[in-house]
């Protein structure tokens, strides 16, 4: 009977454990959270600034970041490489490392 009221005590006590830990990461979130929304905002906004000095390079169609912006937060432009072109660069790099060694 007392080895089933440590380990129930043990269980407490982990559990209390964790759910503080939880409320810890929980609190760092939302603090990460909002200072992103921070940045995001004083980005977007930083970007609408210089965006309206130059609005005559936001049209020729260059690729500027700026192209794809409605005046709200919009998705970041993509960059580095897709799944499908890392495949495709795996299979390359399989295929010279086979011819290579053997």
């Amino acid at each position: 009977m007392r080895r089933l009221r440590r380990q129930y005590d043990e269980l407490v006590d982990f559990s209390v454990r964790l759910t503080a830990e939880r409320e810890v990461l929980q609190k760092h979130l939302e603090s990460t959270k909002t200072q992103w929304m921070r940045e995001m905002k004083a980005r977007v906004a930083l970007e609408n600034q210089l965006g309206t000095g130059g609005r005559s390079r936001a049209g020729s169609g260059d690729g500027d970041v700026g192209d794809a912006r409605d005046g709200d937060m919009a998705a970041p432009a993509a960059s580095g490489f897709t799944l499908v072109q890392l495949a495709v660069i795996a299979v390359v790099f399989f295929f010279v490392g086979r011819l290579l060694s053997g």
